[in-house]
């Protein structure tokens, strides 16, 4: 009997049969994964639907910044929303929860998350009955703070962005490779910018120059890396090197909308009034640059000597002549406003106006969180203030805190000097005059000194009427949301690994950060996390009578009746009740 010959493949035929079981592979794997996700997350959204399990843990932790703290409220350890939610959820369910408020003001949304994650791991097997979280308002402080140069923008298609982000097995690969890929240049650089930004925030400007450098020799087209050393320059008042610095990041196409008012601020400092105005008239139709525009417009007419345009856009700038419609001077932009109209006053000889408005500018700036040393102006002016009355009381004092802002440092020390000369005489006051003694205040000191002792100082400082330069600080850029977006959704993975319910409260502010509320919503979506929308019963609660003061205190954080509707509200959902805003 002769044996049948013995069949074989053409190479194409191999090649198609090897990559048909390729993807036959891929695909069971694909379908594997989705089976198994699919499941798990019927699972989390049912138990989560299902409000605060019965037989769960008995606490409930709170992660966020002041807002979940309780700034604002007359009690915070009692009135904050998660104790409001944990006492009306305890009330419902029949049985005693525990509040853990873990927030802390300041916090941006990736230090929040990283609370959460190690509270987890800090607490082991034990978990707690569900988990609260309000996060993104503190991620607008600085231009990319704390991470948002590190979010790649994606130049993927659309097709391709599809099909990568919905395959599972395409992100378990993705996942392993990363975790084992070497750290790239690029990586290495968001570091050094990171820690380069860590020290703009604390006031070491010079420290955070060589980081920036060092974050460009590894990436040297990284947009954040150039903002970064433009605005260390701003800070230690070097506009000129500060300008095209951020020219660089404008051709870097980086994703900053705020970016061009800073660079408007820097031409303003060197001179440049057209190109300021410019810049400033584009960012006045963003709503969210608004208010910074128009502080800007306002010191550019200052500047042209139109007192009458000046102070219209101080007052609307700083929200400072509205009554009926929200809260007056609630803005972040107030205390710089201010800061404006102090000055304005001293332009007009407005001696006891101008110590007024400096005064209310570091009221303002205390209830807005700003910190002393970024109102240096402020303090400046009125020391300048109380010179021009020929009195030296306080000055010492206000001058000591101008001096650790690094745009009013030298000023804040030969302010100092001329208070120690109308108390002690001009030989007292030499010995810091000469040691700056091309800064106005000390000039104007020497020339007083050689005509009397101690100098008289409304005839020698009536020349320092004039602008000052403005202080760059923290300009709101709420456009780019991607860091919050990413800390949500991992915010999100570790209470699913965790197994705990977890709820994403929005900021209460009827009609401020819409963007950070979107990307609360989307991430909520995307994560299977109930997001507790606050902002439409706050619009009800004005509509039917109450005022911005019952809800708000005037930087904005709620009331303690305003921290009683956020809890009332997540108290509903998380005990299974429907909410009805």
């Amino acid at each position: 009997m002769l044996d049948r010959p013995k069949r074989t493949l053409s190479t194409p035929r191999k090649v198609l049969f090897a990559a048909l079981a390729t993807v036959g592979l891929l695909g069971a794997a694909e379908v594997g994964l989705r089976v198994a996700g699919t499941v798990y997350m019927e699972r989390y959204r049912g138990s989560v639907e299902r409000g605060l399990p019965q037989d769960g843990g008995d606490e409930v932790w709170a992660f966020g910044d002041s807002f979940t703290f309780g700034i604002g409220a007359d009690d915070p350890a009692t009135e904050s929303y998660p104790a409001v939610a944990v006492e009306g959820a305890s009330r419902r369910l029949g049985r005693p929860l525990g509040l853990k408020n873990r927030a802390r003001p300041g916090l941006n949304s990736t230090e929040i998350v990283d609370e959460f994650r190690d509270s987890l791991i800090l607490a082991g097997p034990r978990r707690p009955a569900a988990v609260v979280l309000l996060a993104g308002v503190n991620n607008e402080r600085w231009l990319g703070q704390s991470g948002q140069f590190c979010l790649a923008v994606d130049t993927r298609t659309t097709v391709q962005r599809s099909l990568a982000d919905h395959s599972r097995f395409y992100n378990v690969i993705r996942w392993v490779v990363l975790q084992r890929r070497p750290p790239r240049e690029a990586d290495a650089a968001c570091i050094e910018i990171g820690g380069g930004f860590d020290r703009l925030e604390a006031e070491r400007p010079d420290q955070a120059l060589a980081a920036f450098r060092r974050a460009l020799e590894l990436d040297p087209d990284n947009g954040w890396g150039h903002l970064g050393v433009g605005l260390a320059h701003a800070r230690t008042g070097d506009h000129i090197a500060a300008i095209p610095a951020y020219r660089r990041a404008v051709e870097a196409d980086l994703p900053s909308p705020s970016l061009p008012l800073v660079l408007a601020w820097s031409l303003r400092a060197v001179g440049d009034a057209n190109g300021a105005a410019v810049l400033a008239g584009q960012a006045v139709e963003i709503e969210y640059l608004r208010d910074s525009a128009e502080v800007l417009l306002g010191w550019l007419a200052f500047d042209a000597g139109d007192p009458a345009a000046a102070l219209e856009h101080f007052q609307v700038g700083g929200h400072l002549a509205r009554t009926e419609d929200g809260p007056p001077g609630g803005a972040g932009s107030t205390p710089y406003a201010l800061d404006g109209l102090g000055w304005l006053a001293l332009q007009r000889g407005d001696l006891t106006g101008a110590a007024t408005h400096f005064r209310e500018c570091r009221v303002r700036g205390d209830l807005a969180g700003v910190t002393p040393h970024r109102l240096g102006w402020c303090h400046l002016g009125e020391a300048v203030s109380v010179l021009l009355e020929g009195r030296s009381e306080g000055v010492a004092e206000l001058a000591r805190v101008a001096t650790a802002d690094p745009s009013t440092r030298e000023a804040g020390a030969a302010l100092s000097a001329w208070a120690v000369a109308l108390d002690e005489g001009c030989a007292a006051a030499l010995p810091a005059w000469n040691s700056t003694p091309t800064t106005p205040w000390a000039v104007a000191g020497l020339r007083a000194c050689e005509f009397a002792d101690p100098p008289a100082p409304a005839g020698a400082l009536s020349h320092l009427r004039s602008s000052p330069s403005a202080n760059v600080t923290a300009w709101v850029d709420p456009g780019d949301t991607r860091l919050l977006h990413a800390d949500l959704l991992r915010a999100g993975r570790l209470a699913r690994d965790a197994g705990v319910p977890l709820y994403f409260m929005t900021y209460p502010n009827p009609d401020g950060q819409p963007e950070l509320a979107s990307a609360t919503h989307f991430a909520g979506d995307e994560a299977f996390v109930p997001v507790i929308d606050i902002r439409d019963r706050m619009r009800t609660e004005l509509a039917e009578g109450a005022a911005w003061s019952d809800l708000f205190v005037p930087d904005g954080h709620p009331t303690s009746r305003g921290y009683r509707l956020m809890g009332e509200a997540l108290g509903a959902v998380m005990s299974g009740t429907e909410y009805e805003p």
